[in-house]
């Protein structure tokens, strides 16, 4: 595990945000180098490389071995929330209308969306803002905010399966 992963790991355990998945995710993680496992989710890289547009994020994570992060319970939200806390920047997720305005979609499997972690008054439908990003903002506290695809660069947090050997399945 790489030392920027590893610090991160510790500051998850010292700020109390559930330590006991956090040795888990230290002793048994099954993801590419770099990438965070939270168990029974996948694996995740909050990539603080790039701050890009919303497609250029799409097309990093592809290169990556994975995609924009589809976030799918209130669980995968809150852990992807505690680090995203640690860390303080504004994140891209997979999530668009784009082709079908107000009918939001998951970019990477294409499936509507169940659960949202909407911020208060998003999304607000602004044209065009397609693109959907968890944001550090103050009142928003990571909730998405709709946005237009190139007018805001923000990190990609990408999503792969899991890992075994160089193979991803």
């Amino acid at each position: 595990m790489n030392s920027i992963c590893h610090s991160l790991l510790l500051l998850l355990a010292l700020s109390h945000a559930q330590p006991l998945t956090l040795v888990e995710l230290e002793a048994r993680s099954e993801c590419q180098p770099g990438w965070i496992e939270l168990p029974g989710y996948g694996c995740y890289l909050f990539d603080l490389n790039w701050s890009l547009d919303w497609l250029q994020a799409a097309r990093n994570c592809q290169k990556l071995g994975g995609h924009l992060v589809e976030i799918e319970t209130q669980d995968e939200q809150n852990g992807l929330t505690s680090i995203a806390r640690i860390i303080g920047e504004d994140f891209w997720i997979g999530l668009t209308d784009i082709g079908h305005d107000g009918n939001y979609r998951w970019m990477y499997s294409g499936n509507e969306v169940s659960y949202t972690n909407w911020a208060a008054n998003e999304p607000d439908g602004g044209i065009p803002q397609s693109c959907v990003m968890m944001f550090s903002g103050y009142g928003y506290d990571f909730g998405w905010t709709d946005i237009k695809c190139t007018e805001w660069s923000a990190h990609p947090l990408c999503e792969a399966n899991y890992y075994q050997g160089r193979k991803m399945y």
